[in-house]
């Protein structure tokens, strides 16, 4: 995937560069001993385009010649950047590009000395005691006989594919053919770690999902796992789930912490948005412009997409858009679709002066049996809470600003008569990693009433414990929350305002992630102009990670 973005740094405003931006230029500036003022903007181009998820940027000639000037800068042990022709990395950005490469390059060339299986052998794995007539369908078995057959393979689809019957009918067959067999399941949240393990429960090998910062040791405040090259993962199979939210720097550090013969398998949606960080790793890995040679085939062939939906009679509205979106229908043909529509599981109403009083409306509606409920813990008020928390949910483009989810969360609060975020009743969101407390980043939990002791216990379903205030890591209120928090979620209805302003945030990969977080209905507000906007504004990461890899498939050719 080529960056084509060469403008020069003087056509960057000045308010679009962050505190680190202008920081890192400042540095720049005071380390060069040649052209400090075009260093300096350099640097701040390199820092904003990072952290929009750019791997590099490239050069023109006057920031070519200025960093050829430099060569401290790009030499040495202390060497800031890595420059390929006139394509600009950050070492560590270049350093992790090529380790995960390779890494997947290497498993590439590998092939799988075990028992191999027929497709019928693997339709008999999809079958289900809950389900006798369900039959999988012809890609679902296609994706689990790649896997079988693969020591790097992708599993791709949107929400309702069956990412989740795949993975449980894999791991059913890797077990049978190898009963030793070491197999570890991991998701970038704890989330989607609760949710994976759920749906992997009723299957012949249960297995419990982490999230990748549990499974690999991660160190709180350094950024590096204790799973590393030199104490690798104790793995034969590792399996990672919504890898559409892993970054470039996370994904590096995974593979780096495996040893050469753990054999790996990706799965996730990469039309979703795409992690927090640089580096694109899920859509460079299947979106790349393949040049027809083995080595890219190759590439190609590890990847296997997911067609059919089992939830279309569902919510078939919600996953026809979604589907029209993931095939590239033509936006002028789309966008009257998106905003006309108008079914029992798909609303699109206009923005109005009403919008945020109807939000709060249906939010009072859904969720006023919580306060009540939350009075006392008890196991069955447990599980109706959480029963009711999940089946609605108000997703935003931002956090902050008059639209943003902090302030829906205040009126949130106030619509259900609730105090604070810390009243019985409220919704809490983790939004960090705790391994004392077994909490992850995307967790949430239910205030309840502490009538014993006093004051209030926070109960998430997946601790056996309630835990007190004290006990929490750092946390927001989740009644409202953003779409790319909402990434490994899923709920039953779901309201989606639109910024009525343009935004860089507003992207088709926001609009189809909140559109695909519903599993029986939606509301979006919003107006023809913006939802356009939305579909123009494709993602698309400037990364090399998939060149890269085949690059180092065809030197073994030769």
């Amino acid at each position: 995937m080529e960056n084509t973005d060469t403008r020069s740094v003087e056509t960057l405003p000045q308010e679009e560069l962050s505190a680190l931006a202008r920081i890192f230029g400042d540095f720049l500036k005071r380390k060069s001993t040649s052209a400090p003022e075009i260093m300096a903007a350099m640097g701040e181009k390199l820092i904003t385009a990072r952290e929009k998820g750019d791997s590099f940027i490239t050069l023109d000639d006057g920031e070519y010649e200025a960093l050829q000037s430099n060569p401290h800068l790009l030499t040495g042990e202390k060497a800031l950047f890595v420059l390929e022709g006139k394509e600009l990395y950050l070492y560590r950005e270049h350093k992790n590009e090529v380790t995960l490469a390779h890494a997947i390059a290497e498993r590439l060339k590998k092939t799988v000395p075990l028992k191999k299986y027929t497709r019928e052998e693997i339709t008999k794995a999809f079958l289900k005691p809950d389900a006798p007539d369900f039959t999988p369908h012809e890609n679902q078995i296609d994706a689990v006989a790649n896997c079988l057959e693969s020591c790097f393979s992708i599993i791709t689809g949107g929400p309702g594919t069956g990412k989740t019957t795949i993975i449980a009918a894999l791991v059913a067959l890797e077990a049978e053919r190898d009963p030793d067999i070491k197999i570890e399941i991991a998701a970038p949240t704890g989330k989607a770690a609760e949710l994976l393990t759920k749906g992997l429960s009723g299957g012949p090998y249960p297995v419990k999902a982490h999230t990748l910062h549990s499974l690999f040791k991660a160190r709180p405040g350094s950024g590096r796992f204790g799973k590393n090259a030199s104490d690798p993962l104790e793995c034969d199979l590792l399996i990672v789930d919504e890898c559409s939210m892993i970054s470039l720097d996370v994904a590096a550090k995974v593979f780096q912490g495996l040893s050469p013969e753990t054999r790996v398998v990706l799965s996730g949606d990469h039309r979703q948005l795409e992690a927090i960080g640089s580096g694109a790793v899920l859509s460079s890995l299947l979106t790349f412009s393949s040049d027809n040679s083995p080595a890219a085939e190759r590439l190609k062939k590890a990847g296997v997409e997911l067609t059919a939906n089992y939830r279309s009679k569902l919510a078939p509205t919600i996953q026809g858009l979604a589907k029209a979106m993931r095939e590239k229908e033509e936006i002028s043909s789309l966008c009257p679709k998106i905003v006309s529509e108008n079914s029992a599981n798909y609303s699109f109403k206009k923005s109005s002066s009403n919008t945020e009083k109807e939000i709060l409306s249906t939010a009072a509606n859904r969720w006023q049996k919580l306060p009540e409920l939350c009075k006392e813990i008890t196991d069955d008020s447990v599980k109706k809470a959480f029963e009711i928390l999940k089946s609605f949910r108000v997703l935003t483009a931002q956090r902050v600003g008059k639209e943003g989810c902090s302030k829906l969360n205040e009126k949130i609060l106030k619509e259900l008569d609730l105090a604070s975020a810390y009243s019985p009743g409220s919704a809490l969101l983790i939004t960090e990693n705790c391994h004392r407390t077994g909490l992850s980043n995307g967790d949430v939990g239910i205030v309840f009433a502490d009538k014993e002791a006093g004051g209030i216990r926070i109960c998430f379903e997946h601790l056996p414990v309630p835990l007190q205030f004290h006990d929490l890591p750092p946390h927001e209120s989740a009644f409202a929350m953003t779409v790319h928090k909402a990434q490994g979620s899923g709920f039953d209805e779901v309201s989606f305002p639109m910024p009525r302003e343009d935004t860089p945030l507003l992207t088709r990969e926001l609009f189809y992630t909140a559109l695909t977080r519903a599993a029986k209905k939606i509301t979006i507000y919003g107006n023809a102009d913006m939802v356009q906007k939305a579909l123009e504004r494709e993602s698309c990461r400037a990364a090399k990670l998939a060149e890269r890899i085949v690059a180092e498939l065809k030197r073994e050719q030769q």
